[in-house]
């Protein structure tokens, strides 16, 4: 009787944590964009987050994206000027254009890359 006048605690449950399936979400929408030829699509994506990320990390606005834009970006990361007019340039042909095809969408992420390395 002693024992069992103690306060007892009742056993907390183990809870497993969720899973991360943000890879496997990411694949999915990819793919969906894909088998829909989206490429324009998701070329406009990656453009609109590239110039968030110019505007967030190097306090730069982009009203025109022009040799003024190029020179101070280049200034401002430390990247090649040519790699990225090559950028700039691919960017303003994507934006150009109605619809482009897999290997501009290829070439414009390589650019992309090359960027942000």
């Amino acid at each position: 009787m002693a024992f069992e006048m103690k306060r007892k605690q009742r056993i907390i449950p183990v809870i497993k944590p969720l899973a991360n399936t943000t890879i496997e979400f990411i694949q999915t929408i990819g793919n969906l964009y894909y088998q829909s030829a989206g490429h324009k699509s998701i070329a406009e994506k990656r453009i609109h987050f590239l110039l968030d990320h110019i505007r967030s990390q190097h306090w730069m606005s982009f009203a025109k994206l022009d040799e003024s834009f190029i020179k101070t970006l280049a200034r401002k990361t430390g990247k090649p000027e040519e790699d990225i007019r090559k950028l700039v340039m691919s960017m303003n042909s994507i934006q150009s254009k109605t619809q482009i095809s897999a290997d501009e969408l290829i070439e414009f992420n390589q650019n992309i890359e090359r960027f942000n390395k």
